[in-house]
């Protein structure tokens, strides 16, 4: 499988994703959907556009609005 499909993870979600025992619903009780998120990232890392960092976070807080909020309660890893 590509990296295209890969969400990267901090080392604590990550054992907690294997630990979960089902990676579907551990996503979706974050209210994450790794699809999206990955295809974003990959998009990312592959556009030439004229938009700044800054720019390109902005718009992907509002197409993955969960996805902000899970980071911040992580905390550091």
């Amino acid at each position: 499988m590509s990296d295209e499909f890969a969400v990267p993870l901090c080392r604590g979600h990550h054992r907690a994703v294997h630990r979960s025992g089902n990676e579907q619903a551990w996503w979706k009780l974050l209210g994450i959907e790794p699809l999206k998120v990955a295809r974003r990232l990959w998009r990312q890392t592959r556009q030439t556009g004229s938009k700044t960092a800054t720019q390109r976070a902005a718009a992907d807080r509002q197409e993955v609005p969960g996805l902000a909020a899970e980071n911040q309660m992580a905390g550091p890893s």
